[in-house]
C-alpha cells in the first residue's frame, strides 16, 4: 500500500492511498504521523483524486528526527575518492530541509555554489526504539520510501561538518511511501 500525505482543495492535510493514477483519501482525520501512531483500519473514500491534481506534503511533516547515514554505499565512498568509513557516519538533517514529491528545490547561490544529490532510501519508524536488537528495530518500521539527499557540497565540505550543507530549505524531498 503506498500513502501519501496531500492538501484537500480547502487546503486541510489529509492522508491518502495512491493506486494506479489517483489518490484516494482515507476516512481518517489527522496527519501521518497520527496515523502511523494509531494505525487505523484503512477506509478508503469512494472518490479519487487524479494524480495531476493533487497537491501532495512531505510524508511525513513533523518528524521528531532525520537520521542519515553518510557513505553507505562502496561506489559512493569510491567515486567521492574516500574510503567506506569504518564505522557508520551519521548525520542529521533538519525538517525544514523536508519537501513534498513534485516541489521544487531551491536554494540562494549567493549562500551555495555546488549542489549535488543522490537518491536514497527512507525508512519511516513508527515507534521508538532504543538499545534493541536488529529484530526489534525492524518491527519499529512503518513503511518505506524514496528521498532525495540534496547537498550543498561547498558548505558540506567548507563547514567540516555535514548538518548545515544538507539542511537547507527543500533539501530532502520524499515521495509518497509504501
Amino acid at each position: 500500500m503506498k500513502l501519501a500525505q496531500f492538501f484537500d482543495k480547502e487546503g486541510n492535510l489529509r492522508v491518502g492511498m495512491v493506486d494506479g493514477r489517483a489518490v484516494f483519501p482515507l476516512a481518517f482525520s489527522g496527519d501521518m504521523l497520527d496515523f502511523i501512531a494509531q494505525r487505523p483500519e484503512v477506509t478508503r473514500e469512494s472518490h479519487a483524486i487524479p494524480l495531476e491534481e493533487v497537491r501532495f506534503a512531505p510524508v511525513v511533516l513533523r518528524p521528531t528526527k532525520i537520521i542519515a547515514l553518510g557513505l553507505n554505499y562502496r561506489d559512493h565512498a569510491e567515486e567521492s575518492k574516500g574510503e567506506p568509513p569504518k564505522a557508520p557516519l551519521i548525520f542529521a538533517k533538519f525538517p525544514n530541509s523536508l519537501a513534498a514529491h513534485l516541489s521544487d528545490i531551491r536554494w540562494d547561490p549567493g549562500i551555495t555554489q555546488k549542489v549535488d544529490y543522490e537518491a536514497e532510501l527512507a525508512v519511516i519508524t513508527g515507534k521508538r526504539v532504543k538499545d534493541c536488537t536488529p529484530q526489534r528495530a525492524l518491527d519499529s518500521v512503518f513503511g518505506y520510501t524514496c528521498a532525495n539527499d540534496v547537498s550543498a557540497r561547498d558548505l558540506q565540505f567548507g563547514d567540516g561538518q555535514w548538518v548545515r550543507g544538507k539542511s537547507l530549505d527543500s533539501f530532502c524531498p520524499l515521495v509518497p511511501g509504501s
